[in-house]
């Protein structure tokens, strides 16, 4: 119902622009959602418990050893309910090696020693 017509006729159509800003932490695909999950070197290596948010609320996932940055880990029903069925998506965590920015020099010769072990 927009507004009212030229000379008594019939009124205009109403156009409503929506704009959606990204979720700082989740990322939307169809029914999917995809976060990013930071990990230490030593949690990639060692694996072990880590925390991943869901739309929920936080979930504890078993990372398991030798895990590459960029590994997807589903979280099977952690997504998005279908409108029509009701059938929620998946989550997808994706698995992102964090890299110390400062380094001290026994941080080095740590990595140096595990460097050697390849």
């Amino acid at each position: 119902m927009g507004g009212a017509g030229l000379k008594g006729g019939p009124p205009g159509d109403l156009y409503i622009n929506l704009t959606v800003r990204p979720h700082p932490v989740f990322r939307r695909e169809g029914n999917d959602v995809y976060v990013e999950v930071p990990v230490t070197v030593a949690d990639a290596v060692l694996g072990g418990k880590i925390k991943v948010p869901t739309l929920e609320g936080p979930v504890t996932m078993t990372l398991p050893p030798g895990t590459d940055s960029g590994k997807k880990f589903k979280l099977k029903g952690k997504g998005i309910p279908d409108r029509r069925t009701g059938v929620r998506g998946d989550e997808f965590a994706v698995i992102k090696i964090i890299v110390p920015k400062r380094v001290t020099e026994k941080t080095r010769e740590a990595v140096r020693e595990i460097e050697r072990a390849y």
